[in-house]
């Protein structure tokens, strides 16, 4: 493995140690470039570090507890993909335009425990995230689904 790819993974950690569960949004301005785009949500995407840290910071005011697991990273020329899992306890429906909708659409409830699973791509340069692309999947709550049925 060469140090740039471990650097990339570092990088990677750092994001979601650091800001996702530390609630560091001061990393934001060290790991993500000025020019940084970052398609968060469907028909939502962040610009530069500003927009990144209110994005992250109405996910906290939503999911306040929410803890994210790195399951696999993996580098390839500029770019580190990260699957991941959260977990966290949903305190507020309104504060994020597509987590709420899914949120009224029965997928959770306040003070309910969520799920999600995810993929970000992050492509770096001189160290720094210059886009990113992140891809989740909420799964519906724990026993809600009976068994043969579909989703």
């Amino acid at each position: 493995m060469s140090d740039q790819t471990d650097e990339m993974r570092k990088h990677a950690y750092r994001w979601v140690e650091e800001l996702w569960n530390n609630k560091n949004l001061d990393v934001i301005d060290e790991l993500a470039d000025e020019e940084l785009v970052s398609y968060m949500l469907p028909g939502a995407a962040a610009r530069g570090p500003g927009q990144c840290k209110q994005f992250y910071r109405n996910m906290f005011l939503t999911l306040p507890d929410a803890h994210v697991t790195v399951e696999d990273t993996i580098v390839e020329g500029d770019k580190v993909v990260t699957r991941w899992t959260l977990k966290g306890t949903v305190t507020a429906t309104d504060k994020l335009p597509g987590v709420s909708e899914g949120i009224s659409m029965g997928f959770a409830k306040p003070n309910q425990e969520i799920s999600f699973s995810g993929v970000t791509i992050a492509r770096l340069e001189n160290g720094r995230t210059m886009e990113a692309w992140n891809f989740g999947s909420m799964a519906p709550p724990p026993g809600s689904i009976q068994r043969g049925s579909s989703v």
